[in-house]
C-alpha cells in the first residue's frame, strides 16, 4: 500500500496525490491508498474517488500511535504531497520507522528528510506519479531509502535535539561570560 498521514484538504495536496494515482495503470493495478487520520472521507472526496474510478483502492482508517506505527511498518511507501509544512512530522515518523518516504520538494519538507527520500514538485501531477512509480518499482530503492530514513530520523530524536541546543546556548553564554549552564550560576 501507499501510505498518506493526516488531513488532507488545501495545502496538504491529497488531491493531486490521489489524481497521479489514478493517472497510473502501474500504480492502480499494484497498489492502495491508506489515508490515515483526517477523519472519514468527505462527500466531496468520495465523489472524487468514484470520479477518478479508483474508490475501491483508497481507504480511510483512524487508530492510536500503535495503529500508525503499524501503517508505517506496512505501508510500501509513505507519500506526502504538502505544498506547505512548519515541519512535516509525518514524514519524520515514516523513516523512524522504516518507511521509505516519496514527498514534495516544498517548504521545510526537505530540511527534514535530507537525502533519506525520493522528491517530487507537489504541483505537477507528472512529477508525482513519476516519482512514486520509480520508486515503489525499484527494491533496491526502496530498501535504501529504509536505511537512510533510519539514519536521518536520528538526527531528529528529542534528546539529541536538547542536547545541541543545550551546546549551542553553552556556547553563547560561554562566549559572553555571562552564565554557565553546566553548573547554572553566574560565571566568576
Amino acid at each position: 500500500s501507499l501510505l498518506y498521514v493526516g488531513a488532507r484538504g488545501g495545502y496538504k495536496n491529497w488531491e493531486a496525490f490521489v489524481r497521479a494515482f489514478a493517472a497510473s495503470e502501474f500504480l492502480r493495478r499494484e497498489f492502495r491508498i491508506v489515508c490515515f487520520g483526517g477523519g472519514p472521507f468527505a462527500r466531496s472526496e468520495w465523489e472524487l474517488l468514484e470520479q477518478l474510478g479508483i474508490s475501491r483502492s483508497v481507504t480511510a482508517t483512524a487508530g492510536d500511535d500503535r495503529a500508525l506505527a503499524t501503517a508505517y511498518g506496512n505501508a510500501t511507501a509513505f507519500v506526502y504531497p504538502s505544498r506547505y509544512e512548519g515541519f512535516g512530522l509525518p514524514p519524520l515518523e515514516a523513516m523512524g520507522c522504516g518507511c521509505p518516504v516519496i514527498c514534495s520538494d516544498a517548504a521545510s519538507i526537505p530540511e527534514v528528510v535530507g537525502g533519506a527520500g525520493v522528491y517530487f514538485d507537489p504541483a505537477d501531477g507528472d512529477s508525482i506519479q513519476s516519482a512514486i512509480e520509480s520508486t515503489v518499482d525499484n527494491t533496491k530503492k526502496l530498501k535504501q531509502l529504509r536505511q537512510a530514513g533510519l539514519e536521518r530520523e536520528k538526527q531528529f530524536r528529542w534528546r539529541t535535539t536538547a542536547e545541541r541546543t543545550l551546546k549551542c546556548y553553552e556556547k553563547a553564554m560561554h562566549t559572553d561570560g555571562v552564565f554557565d549552564l553546566k553548573t547554572r550560576r553566574a560565571a566568576a
